[in-house]
């Protein structure tokens, strides 16, 4: 009986934002990316681990591992094919479904304003 096939993987700092709960890291050393909310990024890859991020959310990080070799994770930056990066979609919030249009009694009760603007016609 053949022996089972070990699949490659690489430990690396997953960063994980606060606000929007996705979870990324880089790939290389000039691989800055972003978290859907933009509040959290990070760079440097495997030569240092630079993080930026708002100080109203925070962010928290952790080792996690790849199924990928080290060599894959830097060819996936260089090719800019983004098969990895991004280990976990972002949780919807209540606030990214779309909203219900306010009845008139809400319009009341939140102070909407009933204003129509009307822009000028073009000749």
């Amino acid at each position: 009986m053949p022996k089972p096939v070990k699949t490659p993987r690489t430990r690396v700092v997953a960063t994980t934002c606060n606000g929007c709960k996705q979870e990324l890291f880089s790939r290389a050393r000039h691989d800055f990316r972003s978290c859907k909310c933009g509040k959290t990024s990070v760079d440097g890859g495997y030569d240092y681990n630079k993080v930026g991020f708002d100080p109203n959310v925070g962010f928290t990080q952790r080792h996690r591992y790849v199924k990928a070799t080290r060599q894959e994770l830097y060819d996936d930056w260089n090719k800019r094919t983004d098969k990895f990066g991004i280990l976990s979609p972002p949780v919807p919030e209540k606030d990214a479904l779309p909203k219900k249009r306010p009845s008139r009694s809400d319009k009341q009760t939140e102070g909407w304003c009933n204003v129509i603007r009307k822009l000028p016609r073009r000749q």
